[in-house]
């Protein structure tokens, strides 16, 4: 697909208050303009795919600032794709693909009054002659058409400015808004930069990635407080399952406590009587097994009832009408909380001195930061949301010394383009549930919690993991019960099927970078805990091809390279490449999966159980909420094609090593207990381990089978 071809600037749009102008372009991409206006002289240029916009000598008149500047582009082939990606403005908004005819789902009036602050809907309100019926997308969003080819935009400013894309099906046009409200000074400043590009998926988003913010940071896993305590914690408790996870060397990175340890949300060093002067004991314990404590904190939040909304209400952020800014319900604190002003010089000193304390008088090393959109709910006077949401991170970035201490950020509840460059973690889908769906799917809430539309999210932003950031995809459940929040709720059951759960499992750990459970694992059966100590080493993973095979289900191949796999092979060593495909339908309805006929693969768990250990290309029928990994093997060399140490078969190998006509295995660091490992035999070598092994076979696979024990 050729750009300039395709794709003409139509008209520029700016919004000011009610007052709509229009700058008429129709033009080619491919030409550098200088257009006169009653603003100043605009410059538009595109170069490397970048498109760019910005005044010279920009004029304000009156001294009214322009809330919305929107540029038109037409997209001359726009019947040659089927897809648009929703890309969600919070890292909690469910992002997913959907046909290009289909109508935008707004969030429905019973709830919107309660539930608003959480999405886009304090932004869209004031955009004038704003259809919520078209598709639309924040930060990013691309057309795929059937050749898995994408057409992407992706904007370039967002810590200046947020952007909206909204698809005119009937018009052929892709509206770019920017979100300006309450900003006044263009004054040599690109207010629209925007990537385009055309072409496969992985290599444009290679291209993005390059072009916004990183922070390189390792892959790990660990423990939360949240999805079985919620916010009831138990200290005691807490120090069994600490204790748990390191008599039996579970090698977890992060123990890490969620909300309930603080009286009131806001009152951070008002600690509940359990935790009172015990943060420094419950730091050392943790750290005793060579875990690190981390904690949870929504630092721009207060409820009502808190010592901070009663006694400063001059520290919350208020609207133009000196309303206090709502941010948000939850019923699990005193119903409606509220925005913090990060601008106020008395709050800034009260969430340095509640940041530093917990840093560096406790000791903790990850902070999840929590419900940080109310940041920038209400843009202050001479500042977009988007600056303020920075300018509210570098007040954190400030408190704990980032990136020149050892403290690591997770992200949460962060609008998504906020997430690149400023936190070494990041959440990239809605809180999971114990069930599959949330009653408020109903309502068209896009940010409800929901393991659904996590893993929607998860599965459509894991391009940017061990990238830009690590993602976060919540946790996966693996226990029966549901959870100690109330007394009457510990004989129920998780509603969440064993293939659910599986599902869950497999897709945190092939699209997330940072894993937790909230399980108490000192309560796992024998054979639940064989299966979590299966999750570990958590390794990277290389992704080479991602296809939707419908709106709700999907295809990935990706890879794990073991470098000098083949120890003293022919006097030399040897890397070995294992390649997997990964298939979920989080869809309600089955689907076919042709696999191909001349392939023979390792299936990683039961499958439907109706499959065994290896499986001939063929057609499957993948049932609803089901999942299915398959190993690629080599039939022709003599090499190991299958494992059951690991959910992900052979990842937890690290080397084997060939004696005359033997094997000796080297797993990896954090490998548990026995496993067994599939060697594959050529025709020709049978002969030589007939009488050492018993051969197993299966169609055209001649294999033995080593155990051992690590």
């Amino acid at each position: 697909m050729n750009l300039k071809e395709n794709l003409l600037m139509n008209n520029l749009v700016l919004q000011k208050k009610t007052k709509i102008s229009y700058i008429p372009i129709n033009k080619q991409l491919d030409e550098e303009l200088i257009l006169r206006s009653e603003y100043g002289i605009l410059f538009i240029k595109f170069y490397n795919n970048i498109l760019s916009l910005n005044f010279e000598n920009f004029i304000n008149k009156s001294d009214i600032p322009i809330d919305f500047i929107i540029l038109e582009i037409k997209i001359k082939n726009l019947n040659e794709f089927q897809t648009f990606l929703h890309q969600g403005y919070n890292n909690w908004t469910q992002t997913h693909e959907v046909s290009i005819q289909t109508k935008m789902m707004n969030v429905n009036p019973i709830i919107k009054w309660l539930l608003s602050p959480f999405g886009e809907y304090t932004i869209i309100k004031y955009i004038k002659n704003f259809n919520k019926k078209y598709l639309r997308s924040h930060f990013y969003t691309y057309l795929r058409n059937n050749d898995n080819q994408i057409l992407l935009f992706c904007s370039l400013n967002e810590k200046e400015s947020y952007t909206i894309f909204q698809l005119d099906i009937k018009n052929s046009v892709l509206r770019i808004i920017k979100d300006y409200q309450n900003y006044i000074s263009f004054k040599n400043n690109h207010f629209i930069k925007l990537y385009i590009n055309y072409g496969d998926f992985y290599k444009i988003f290679s291209e993005v990635s390059k072009l916004l913010d990183s922070q390189k940071e390792n892959f790990v896993t660990g423990y939360t407080t949240w999805y079985y305590h919620y916010n009831n914690l138990n200290y005691d408790e807490l120090i069994k399952r600490i204790e748990f996870f390191g008599n039996n060397k579970i090698p977890i990175d992060y123990f890490q406590i969620d909300d309930g340890y603080q009286l009131r949300v806001g009152d951070w060093l008002n600690l509940k009587p359990d935790f009172r002067d015990r943060m420094k004991d419950l730091v050392k314990r943790i750290k005793k097994y060579n875990i690190k404590p981390g904690i949870w904190i929504a630092p721009f939040i207060c409820e009502t009832k808190s010592y901070l909304y009663q006694y400063h209400q001059e520290w919350l952020l208020r609207d133009n009408d000196n309303k206090p800014v709502i941010a948000g319900f939850n019923p699990l604190w005193s119903g409606r909380f509220y925005s913090l002003n990060i601008y106020h010089p008395d709050f800034q000193e009260y969430i340095k001195h509640v940041l530093r304390t917990i840093v560096e008088d406790w000791g903790f090393e990850l902070l999840k930061l929590d419900f940080l959109y109310a940041s920038c709910i209400f843009p202050v006077k001479r500042r977009t949301r988007a600056i303020q949401m920075q300018d509210a991170l570098n007040l954190i970035h400030e408190a704990v010394k980032w990136k020149k201490s050892s403290v690591k950020l997770l992200g949460c509840g962060i609008p998504f383009s906020h997430a690149f460059g400023n936190v070494n973690f990041t959440r990239v889908g809605s809180d999971v549930e114990e069930k599959w769906e949330n009653y408020l799917k109903n309502f068209n809430f896009l940010e409800r919690v929901s393991t659904f539309s996590s893993l929607n999210s998860t599965i459509y932003r894991h391009f940017f993991n061990g990238k830009n950031f690590v993602n976060d995809p919540d946790v996966f459940y693996l226990r029966e019960k549901f959870r100690s929040f109330k007394a009457k709720d510990l004989l129920k059951k998780i509603e969440l099927s064993q293939q659910e759960k599986l599902t869950l499992l497999y897709v945190n750990q092939i699209f997330g970078g940072l894993v937790f459970t909230s399980d108490p694992i000192e309560e796992y059966d024998k054979e639940t805990f064989e299966l979590y100590k299966k999750t570990f080493p958590f390794l990277r993973k290389d992704y080479k091809k991602f296809r939707p095979i419908n709106d709700h289900a999907f295809e990935v191949h990706f890879s794990i390279t073991k470098s000098n796999f083949f120890k003293n092979f022919k006097k030399k060593d040897i890397d070995l490449e294992l390649e997997y495909i990964f298939y979920t339908n989080l869809s309600k309805e089955n689907i076919e999966i042709q696999l191909n006929p001349n392939e023979i693969y390792f299936v990683a768990f039961p499958f439907q159980n109706q499959y065994g250990m290896f499986l001939k290309g063929k057609q499957v029928k993948l049932l609803p909420h089901h999942s299915l990994l398959l190993l690629k093997i080599d039939t022709k060399q003599m090499i190991p094609i299958g494992s059951i140490g690991h959910i992900i078969p052979l990842s937890e190998l690290k080397h084997i090593i060939k004696k005359r006509n033997d094997f000796t295995f080297v797993q990896e660091e954090g490998s548990f207990d026995t496993n067994i490992i599939y060697i594959n035999i050529p025709a020709k070598e049978i002969s030589k381990y007939k009488d050492q092994y018993s051969i197993n076979q299966f169609q055209d696979v001649v294999y033995i089978e080593k155990n051992i024990i690590q």
